[in-house]
Parts: C-alpha cells; structure tokens; sequence
C-alpha cells in the first residue's frame, strides 16, 4: 500500500508513461526526445521518478495534457487513452524497428 505500483491498482497516467519509456529504453527505441514539463500548473505533481518518461511521453507526442495547462499526472488513465497512447507508441516510437 502506497508503493508506485500495484498488482490491484488502476494505472495512473505518469506510471504509464514510465512503463512505456522502460519499455522503449529496453527494445533500444528511440528515448531521446524530451519536452519542457514547466509549461503545465501541476507538473510538480509528477513523481521524480516518472519525471524523465513524462517528459519523454510530451517529447515523442504521446502523452498530451488533459487541458491547455494540465498533465493530471496522479489521474488514472482511461481506457480511451490507454487506446491512444498505445497507437502513438507503434506510430511514434516503435514503428520501423
């Protein structure tokens, strides 16, 4: 209880996109790309430890915010954006290895 995972816990969408950058880093994909977090008012919400792969997910277009000035990092992640950001990472990251 309280860890950053969960076997009984819904994803949360900053856990997601450390899951999909490990993935990445893992299969030798591209990881290099990185976008500026400090535009969003909640990015200091996102765990030092997921801070890297959100950048990353911004930075590779697939993670956008949930509003113009949101990333809602802690926010569980629907299925409809589970959808998406697995479609962007086949287009995106890993299309072509």
């Amino acid at each position: 209880e309280g860890g950053f995972y969960g076997t009984d816990k819904p994803l949360s969408r900053e856990q997601t996109a450390l899951l999909l950058f490990s993935y990445a880093r893992h299969k030798g994909y591209g990881t290099a790309q990185r976008a500026s977090l400090t535009g969003y008012s909640d990015y200091q919400e996102i765990r030092p430890a997921a801070q890297t792969a959100m950048s990353w997910a911004r930075g590779a277009n697939l993670m956008n915010g949930t509003t113009a000035t949101t990333l809602s990092p802690g926010a569980t992640l629907t299925c409809a954006q589970a959808c998406v950001l697995l479609q962007r990472f086949s287009s995106n990251v890993s299309w072509g290895w």
